[in-house]
């Protein structure tokens, strides 16, 4: 995938990299298991929502390396929300 200075690729991806991230902070901070459409949703989504998760953070990394660590760079922005997520996630 080649990303030039018009791309709107950066964009999407810290898009979904927020929405990813914020599903996966409301499904394990609230209790919504009473809820039985809810329970339905959260059955269909989460396993797309974890590929994503992991998906993304890896595809963040090397486009950050591709583009040599630029700090004006939305992905790495979206690399740091996903590991402070996983990290949270994971020892929190």
């Amino acid at each position: 995938m080649a990303v030039n200075k018009k791309s709107n690729a950066p964009k999407i991806i810290f898009i979904l990299s927020m929405v990813v991230v914020v599903y996966w902070t409301v499904v394990t901070q609230l209790n919504l298991s009473g809820i039985k459409n809810f329970d339905v949703v959260f059955e269909i989504l989460w396993l797309p929502m974890l590929a994503g998760l992991f998906g993304l953070l890896i595809t963040t990394l090397v486009l950050t390396i591709i583009k040599k660590f630029n700090l004006r760079s939305l992905y790495l922005y979206s690399f740091l929300i996903l590991l402070a997520a996983i990290l949270w996630f994971t020892f929190g």
